[in-house]
């Protein structure tokens, strides 16, 4: 995640102060969402979950791990989370409630949706 909050702040810098002037006031930095695939997905989970500026964030077939695992009672942002049956297999460091909450979300068995609040 450090990776990714240097970026942001980057990004923002930029934002709010390019020496070239192609950058200064053309980004939107009230409404940044984050997506990623695998790793960069689940990247992007936790970025929404500890970095105010990210307002919605897409996992594309990312296992989510580590210590940061989204809450009981949701993330209270936007969050689309798609993974194929096979990516959830290997996922032992989540729970089963965890699990099945995104499992709940799909109809077929080649990939699975879910989106939370």
């Amino acid at each position: 995640m450090e990776d990714a909050t240097f970026v942001l702040d980057q990004i923002e810098a930029l934002a709010g102060n390019d020496p070239d002037h192609r950058f200064t006031g053309r980004m939107d930095m009230e409404n940044v969402g984050m997506f990623g695939h695998s790793f960069g997905g689940a990247t992007s989970v936790q970025m929404l979950m500890t970095d105010s500026r990210i307002k919605a964030a897409i996992n594309l077939d990312g296992g989510l791990f580590g210590q940061l695992r989204i809450p009981a009672d949701g993330v209270k942002k936007p969050l689309l989370m798609m993974s194929a049956d096979d990516t959830l297999t290997g996922t032992e460091n989540m729970t089963d409630k965890d699990i099945a909450s995104v499992r709940k979300g799909g109809r077929g068995k080649s990939a699975k949706c879910t989106s939370a609040y």
